[in-house]
């Protein structure tokens, strides 16, 4: 399942069975989200229970930032997320199959 998502995940968006595979992009947002709103974030994906690539296009140094923690603090999880600023970039990364197992169906 590959998802072009803007906006929070849900579980309702992914199917327990399939890698989430989906590119956020955030480039035209304006957020300044405190330590509290990146830890419950983190929690929710972490939540979510199914192995896959999370791709955040974002457009400066804080949100590319702000991205990187996210990866760091949701590591222990079974996907990845990291930050892009090339929206080509994001989509070939989330749609690579060599790593953790996140395999698009």
């Amino acid at each position: 399942m590959l998802l072009k998502i803007v906006g929070m995940l849900s579980h309702s968006a992914v199917d327990s069975h399939s890698p989430l595979l989906a590119v956020v992009d955030v480039r035209g947002a304006s957020f300044d989200p405190s330590a509290a709103e990146i830890r419950g974030a983190c929690v929710q994906l972490r939540a979510l229970g199914v192995p896959g690539r999370i791709a955040l296009v974002v457009a400066s140094d804080v949100h590319f930032g702000i991205g990187r923690m996210i990866g760091m603090m949701t590591a222990d999880s079974r996907f990845e997320v990291r930050p892009f600023r090339d929206a080509d970039a994001a989509m070939s990364w989330v749609l690579e199959t060599s790593t953790s197992g996140a395999q698009p169906s």
